[in-house]
């Protein structure tokens, strides 16, 4: 079963979540920057795009769907990237990615 589901061609709801670290504790997203990645099944990158960070000490984010990003039925892959103003990435969640069901709208 995925962990979030879509339709296609729509852009709501938005997708929120609450990122965690590994170690169970929720990710302070202070001082950076997040975006979403959206995988293929077979691993391609679909499309990445910025996300809002809503709410930094606490880990949510929110990504307002475009309706040119789920254009086709599936099972996809997605995850956070966070990018700290003092460089590198981090991405969320560290150990998988969390999947997407696209069903057809109507």
């Amino acid at each position: 079963m995925a962990d979030f589901f879509a339709k296609t061609g729509r852009t709501g709801p938005a997708l929120t979540a609450t990122l965690y670290n590994p170690n169970g504790e929720v990710a302070n997203l202070s001082n950076g920057t997040i975006e979403i990645r959206v995988y293929h099944p077979d691993g391609r990158l679909l499309f990445s795009n910025s996300a809002v960070i809503t709410d930094a000490p606490n880990g949510r984010v929110l990504y307002s769907w475009r309706t040119t990003d789920l254009t086709q039925r599936g099972l996809y892959k997605f995850e956070f990237v966070f990018y700290p103003n003092a460089g590198g990435s981090v991405a969320y969640p560290s150990d998988r990615h969390w999947t997407l069901e696209v069903e057809r709208s109507g």
